[in-house]
């Protein structure tokens, strides 16, 4: 069967007319086990082997929890600088085809995520245009290992390190014609760390 449990809150505050604030909070929980998610009319064996299993007590659990915050500076005068920066903490227990005294696999997934943005509007020629000027940056660690080993100990860990910058403008070349120029660049660093440990550490 299938359990889940999910929570959301958000909140505004603009203290004033050129700052705008947003906070976002979620989280997801989740356990499925069996008789797992094919129903009846899904399987083409009787009733008493569509309920039967080698395995009973397979099954997984999921924590998903988000945290975001999204600030706005700026006047159309000056221009707006929009930024946001988000973390995210996930964990995946499960265990397939596995006994009772069996640990559960652990997959984490810790991410935090920064984007930056100015946008600014502007008259040249009796014509308008903007330019756009941002930033991002990204990183996110995996580790792999059981339920029972501290992080550290983790079999498997892996980094990605994404970093991006951009630029862009729209151009009015008459009240009918409008020309869009842009450039982006992108950089991703991914690596990978394994680690052999003692059996006691699973004790």
């Amino acid at each position: 069967g299938l359990e889940k449990k999910d929570f959301l809150a958000k909140a505004g505050f603009s203290p004033a007319e050129w700052l705008d604030m947003d906070f976002t909070a979620s989280s997801h929980w989740d356990k499925f086990g069996l008789p797992g998610p094919v129903s009846e009319s899904d399987f083409n064996g009787s009733e008493d082997d569509r309920q039967s299993t080698n395995f009973p007590d397979d099954g997984g659990e999921t924590n998903d929890d988000r945290l975001r915050v999204d600030v706005s500076v700026g006047n159309e005068t000056f221009g707006v600088l929009r930024t946001t920066a988000l973390v995210r903490d996930r964990d995946n227990l499960f265990r397939f085809n596995a006994g009772p005294d069996s640990p559960f696999s652990l997959i984490r997934e810790d991410n935090q995520e920064f984007q930056s943005q100015y946008d600014f509007d502007f008259s040249l020629l009796s014509l308008n245009h903007s330019v756009y000027v941002g930033i991002e940056f990204r990183d996110t660690e995996y580790s792999r290992g059981w339920e029972q080993i501290r992080i550290d100990y983790d079999v498997k860990r892996g980094d990605i390190d994404q970093r991006a910058w951009f630029v862009a403008a729209d151009i009015s070349l008459s009240t009918a014609l409008n020309l869009s120029l842009g450039f982006r660049q992108d950089r991703s660093d991914v690596t990978t760390r394994e680690k052999i440990f003692d059996d006691e550490l699973c004790d």
